[in-house]
């Protein structure tokens, strides 16, 4: 599953935070959290986990 980084980056600075603090608060480990900034695929466990992290529906981050 790919999520639409630029969405992610956007919605992890809404809430003020750096990937760092979302590695802490969404149990995702750093390298996994880097490889989708850089637009790698990740699980739908790891997707769910992090899109929960920041309030998010899945389907709204999901890279058509």
């Amino acid at each position: 599953m790919n999520l639409d980084v630029q969405k992610l980056k956007t919605e992890v600075c809404k809430h003020g935070m750096n990937q760092k603090e979302l590695v802490e608060k969404s149990g995702v480990s750093k390298a996994t959290i880097s490889k989708i900034y850089n637009g790698g695929s990740c699980s739908t466990e790891t997707a769910k986990k992090i899109v929960s992290v920041l309030g998010l529906e899945l389907r709204n981050m999901v890279k058509e």
